[in-house]
């Protein structure tokens, strides 16, 4: 008996009508549930992966949409791991869709585009998915959420790709959801926003002043970011994403500080003398977990009125507590609380570790 189970859970079966006029209501055609051989086990709705040669690697299982829902909504062959669904296609089109899920895939194809999706979710995507999609005309549609916003963005460090945002509505989360209460996809995509620097290559830096022209690049690209965000809330429009683009900028800034700081060590190495007053790594990452909120006067948004010069009568300085990091949207200035000790008491770098931690 427990073999006839098996035997019949893994055997495709016809989609029953009810899990037909449901992947119907998603908007999915028959069509595209043919191509794509989407089949039944008897508890799963089956979606066939494919290497990039058409060639089925695995199987990834979708919960009955009418059953438990106490279950992990999607699982997976064993041993299989993520893999880029739809990868088979790319040769077919030059503008290719980038989203979260297969469903929402099979969505935009029925649509007539061509679109892609890691299996492993929003978060995974491989180095080696770039050399696929190198040369296309790429589009992020990842889902409204946070989690969707920080992935796609984090994807723009990877590819040259516009950033398609789904509109934040009642019941909206994807592009499903979108597209069921009457949206229109070409819209969207006319209205993708592009930030080529995110994914301009890091060079191998070997003087310090091409770091500095390479933080000047990152500052110069933040500013611009600023007056499209001011830009986007006065006009009404999409602006719930910068938040995760200037954390990639913040970021790649405060690398660009350590990479100052290894070739200053390496041009001007610390002069060694009796334990009295050399930095190490350690006093670096002690003093970099200081809070910011312990020299600013921050208020319920995060901001703070800057403390270097300029007088803006509304606080202009964004504090980001998680990352401990903050940013100047008059002066462009801002990484860590390092760089903030260093700006307020206008000392040097190893001063100011110094202070945080009173060494």
């Amino acid at each position: 008996m427990d073999k006839l189970r098996q035997y019949l859970h893994s055997k495709p079966m016809t989609l029953p009508l009810n899990i037909l006029e449901w992947l119907h209501a998603r908007g999915i055609t028959d069509a595209v549930i043919t191509a794509n051989g989407i089949t039944w086990n008897g508890t799963h709705i089956v979606i066939p992966i494919k290497d990039k040669d058409g060639a089925v690697l695995f199987n990834k299982y979708r919960r009955d949409p009418f059953g438990p829902t106490d279950q992990p909504k999607y699982k997976y062959e064993a041993g299989s791991t993520a893999h880029l669904f739809n990868a088979h296609k790319l040769k077919e089109r030059h503008s290719i869709i980038i989203c979260e899920g297969e469903m929402d895939a099979l969505r935009l194809e029925s649509l007539g585009y061509i679109a892609v999706t890691s299996t492993g979710g929003a978060g995974t995507f491989k180095d080696e998915w770039v050399e696929l999609l190198t040369g296309k005309d790429l589009y992020v549609c990842y889902d409204n959420d946070e989690a969707g916003l920080k992935g796609a963005a984090k994807l723009l460090t990877k590819l040259p790709a516009k950033m398609v945002l789904v509109p934040r509505a009642e019941g909206v989360k994807d592009i499903t959801d979108y597209l069921k209460i009457g949206g229109s996809f070409p819209i969207l995509l006319e209205q993708a926003q592009s930030f080529p620097v995110l994914s301009d290559p890091i060079p191998e830096f070997k003087f310090i002043k091409d770091v500095e022209e390479q933080k000047r690049k990152y500052k110069y690209a933040l500013e611009h970011l600023m007056v499209q965000e001011r830009n986007a809330k006065n006009s009404g429009k999409f602006f719930w994403h910068f938040d995760a683009i200037r954390e990639l900028f913040l970021t790649a800034l405060d690398n660009l500080e350590r990479e100052i700081r290894k070739l200053r060590y390496f041009k001007k190495p610390a002069a060694v003398e009796d334990n009295d007053g050399r930095i190490t790594n350690d006093d670096v990452a002690r003093a970099k977990e200081v809070p910011i909120e312990n020299f600013l006067k921050i208020n319920h948004a995060g901001f703070a009125h800057c403390p270097l010069g300029h007088t803006d009568k509304t606080p202009s300085l964004k504090v980001y507590r998680q990352q401990n990091k903050w940013f100047c949207f008059s002066c462009s200035s801002g990484t860590d609380v390092i760089d903030l000790i260093q700006k307020m008491e206008s000392c040097d770098f190893i001063t100011a570790v110094k202070k945080l931690i009173n060494k």
